[in-house]
């Protein structure tokens, strides 16, 4: 069980046949708190809305850009491969 998503979630992504689910659910969650830590404030340790906004942006951009791109590039390549 990953403590980052709620069950219902969790239990879609693992039942999901694509395995690039796998690695997103592991990748995203530590990736929005690494910039959480980059983007609160250092005094308070407070976010805004809008910080926590970019904050998610850059776990999404991350996670796009290490697995969803990767993954998507092997899959087409491979379905080019293959005869239908």
């Amino acid at each position: 069980m990953c403590m980052f998503l709620p069950r219902a979630l969790e239990f879609d992504i693992i039942q999901s046949h694509n395995p690039a689910h796998h690695v997103i659910v592991r990748l995203n969650a530590p990736a929005f708190e690494e910039a959480r830590n980059l983007l609160q404030d250092p005094q308070t340790g407070k976010m805004t809305a809008g910080k926590n906004f970019v904050a998610g942006l850059l776990a999404g951009a991350t996670e796009a850009v290490a697995v969803v791109t990767p993954m998507e590039t092997i899959k087409v390549k491979v379905r080019l491969l293959l005869p239908i």
